[in-house]
């Protein structure tokens, strides 16, 4: 890395980059190697268990470990979990906020994104990476997966792909020689013009702040991700067409469904059976709905939209005196979620 400023991105769970002296780091997915409250999460401190770990597994190898040995929580003595994706994940506030002042900061700056054995259609660090290449045209985008490689048409001719291992790609980076197969840079999709693309980046992003589309698993479907934070709810909208929304990861997130034969139901995206949260549900065609935060979330979301690759690009919005009427207990919702008439 240099003098460079840099930040890591990661949904491995084994906290080597940590182990090997990177400082700047997100664990999406958390790690191994933290341990929180089984009972209270969100209230009592993540507790590092690197010493823990290893007398129990000098006990365990011995032959002598006990459940008195296991780690327990030193604020109400409950036990301890790994901090993992489940009912008890919390994800690292600070770390979070540290990669939002560090986007926030170079985002329209000179970025290199170098992802390393990254799946094709993964939607926790791939989508995003691409995303935010996507909105600056001065990053540059390398990916490296040997044998999978995919990178969007609206970037191709700032990327470079390598499909070999990731110590046979860094070689050919640094010598400049090697026998590696590559991909790129490529001509790009016809872009919009200047002004077309504001026009649509400006509607888009009143109502995702952070999104990004992809070719998803089946034929004619595509893929969007949108990002959620508790500063940046999506409106109220609707479509001419059904969506499938599925949680990806961070906090739990809040969807306001009104449909058309007026009726009002809260679906609550995310991993906690115990709070009535889903991991994904169907919305109907023309069914109004607003994401944001759940009550008391204090990160950001992400979710997975589907959606037919030949659908119309048109959000409808919905005239925010209408809707009252229709939904009048909803009233306080609606004012806040809606765009003024």
């Amino acid at each position: 890395m240099g003098d460079k400023p840099y930040f890591i991105w990661t949904s491995n769970i084994d906290h080597h980059f940590a182990l090997a002296g990177f400082n700047n780091l997100l664990e999406v997915e958390g790690n191994w190697q933290t341990g929180i409250c089984t009972a209270h999460p969100k209230e009592h401190p993540a507790v590092d268990l690197k010493a823990t770990l290893h007398e129990i597994y000098e006990k365990d190898q011995a032959g002598n470990l006990t459940e008195g040995d296991l780690p327990t929580c030193s604020s109400c003595g409950e036990p301890l979990a790994t901090n993992l994706p489940g009912p008890t994940f919390n994800m690292d506030q600070v770390q979070v906020s540290a990669f939002e002042s560090f986007i926030s900061r170079y985002q329209t700056k000179k970025i290199l994104v170098l992802e390393l054995g990254i799946g094709p259609q993964n939607q926790m660090i791939k989508a995003p990476s691409m995303q935010l290449v996507a909105g600056n045209q001065q990053s540059r985008y390398i990916t490296i997966n040997k044998g999978q490689l995919n990178i969007l048409a609206a970037i191709a001719d700032r990327s470079i792909g390598f499909s070999s291992t990731i110590l046979a790609a860094f070689d050919a980076l640094i010598t400049g020689k090697g026998d590696v197969a590559t991909q790129g840079p490529a001509k790009s999709a016809p872009q919009l013009s200047p002004e077309e693309k504001k026009r649509q980046q400006k509607v888009l992003q009143s109502f995702y702040p952070s999104y990004t589309v992809n070719k998803g698993y089946q034929p004619g479907e595509l893929i969007m991700y949108t990002t959620i934070d508790g500063k940046h709810p999506s409106h109220i909208h609707t479509v001419q067409y059904g969506r499938a929304l599925m949680y990806s990861y961070g906090d739990p997130v809040d969807v306001h469904c009104f449909t058309q034969d007026g009726h009002y139901h809260l679906v609550k995206l995310g991993l906690n059976k115990e709070n009535n949260e889903v991991h994904g549900f169907y919305v109907e065609p023309n069914t109004f709905i607003a994401m944001e935060d759940a009550k008391g979330a204090t990160g950001f979301s992400q979710i997975r939209i589907t959606l037919p690759s030949s659908a119309s690009s048109e959000l409808m919005i919905p005239r925010v005196e209408q809707l009252k009427k229709v939904f009048p207990q909803q009233k306080e919702l609606i004012e806040r979620l809606t765009v003024s008439d």
